[in-house]
């Protein structure tokens, strides 16, 4: 690896609290931007014009271990990275990323004065709208959520219900509901300490409802596994903290009965903010709630919101009826 990609990853890590799996995604991008660039002293510009991808992949390999001059890289050059990798079918989401990565690896050379200007700064390829994220009516998670559906005498299933509880009620990440530990909660205050993306902090609210199931679900851990491995972990499978695997085969095992096409934790998260929404909370509230940085990233659940109201209104009104004139075009 080049060794400015190697202290920008260490940057990404100590200093900007990038995820594992975002790391790996950036220095993979940057390696395969390098082996682009030094497919010849022109930094690539043969590739560019080159239609055969393996001729290309064979002169990658033969020249990994060329020095790359980063000051001399030109837009021209990571233009043309971006159109051989949509040559090679790769996806507008993906390009979007990639260009991302090699955007943010220059703007990182350029405030350490490694570089005089950002060749990648005028590069944003077009974004590709997103399909709506798929939620699970809320009539059915009530249902899902019946305390009926419990064995008060089972572990097992006391902690299965929490689970979906948890990610439904306080739209949590999967991975913040296995980080969570004990001393998170606060049962007298009634509130949660959730740690999101980056080590960032927020604080949820908990109903009197659900700190009960919370406690009923300590006890009944506490006497199942009394000398448990991480004694700090609020949520356990087998005596240690779960995994995203195990969590995922819950969920899904969970909203079994739901008429929902994806049943996974992050559909929880999407059903808990449309599900605020469409009963009259605010939007910034919403954000907070769901750790988001931005408020855009949060409006796509009003668009959910209106669809659901637009397919109430074309299913009710009597003027949206066969023959009417006045139904909705999706």
């Amino acid at each position: 690896m080049n060794g400015r990609i190697k202290e920008f990853g260490e940057y990404l890590r100590a200093e900007r609290g990038y995820s594992p799996h975002t790391l790996r995604a950036y220095i993979t991008d940057l390696e395969a931007f390098e082996r682009f660039i030094s497919t010849d002293s022109k930094t690539g510009k043969q590739a560019t014009e080159e239609s055969n991808i393996e001729n290309i992949a064979e002169r990658e390999s033969e020249n990994s271990d060329v020095k790359i001059r980063w000051e001399e890289v030109e837009t021209n050059d990571v233009r043309g990275w971006l159109n051989s990798e949509a040559r090679r079918g790769v996806r507008a989401t993906t390009l979007r990323r990639k260009a991302q990565s090699v955007r943010s690896f220059f703007r990182y050379l350029l405030q350490r004065e490694l570089i005089k200007r950002n060749p990648a700064s005028s590069i944003v390829p077009a974004k590709k709208n997103k399909p709506l994220p798929s939620v699970v009516r809320e009539e059915e998670m009530e249902s899902v959520l019946n305390r009926e559906n419990v064995d008060e005498s089972d572990f097992i299933s006391i902690r299965n219900h929490l689970i979906v509880n948890l990610l439904y009620s306080c739209g949590l990440r999967s991975a913040e509901l296995i980080g969570l530990n004990d001393e998170d909660i606060n049962s007298l205050r009634g509130e949660m300490r959730v740690f999101g993306k980056r080590a960032k902090e927020r604080v949820l609210p908990l109903p009197q409802p659900l700190l009960e199931e919370i406690e009923q679900y300590r006890r009944a851990r506490d006497a199942e596994f009394p000398e448990r491995e991480d004694a700090h972990a609020l949520i356990i499978h087998k005596g240690r903290r779960i995994k995203p695997g195990v969590m995922a085969l819950i969920v899904k095992h969970g909203l079994a009965g739901t008429t929902s096409a994806k049943r996974s934790p992050h559909i929880l998260r999407h059903s808990f903010a449309t599900a605020m929404l469409n009963n009259g909370a605010d939007l910034n509230s919403v954000k907070e709630m769901l750790g988001h940085s931005s408020l855009a990233t949060t409006q796509i659940y009003t668009h959910l919101t209106f669809n659901e109201l637009r397919e109430n209104y074309n299913r009710a009104h009597p003027r949206t009826k066969e023959g009417g004139k006045n139904k909705f075009k999706k």
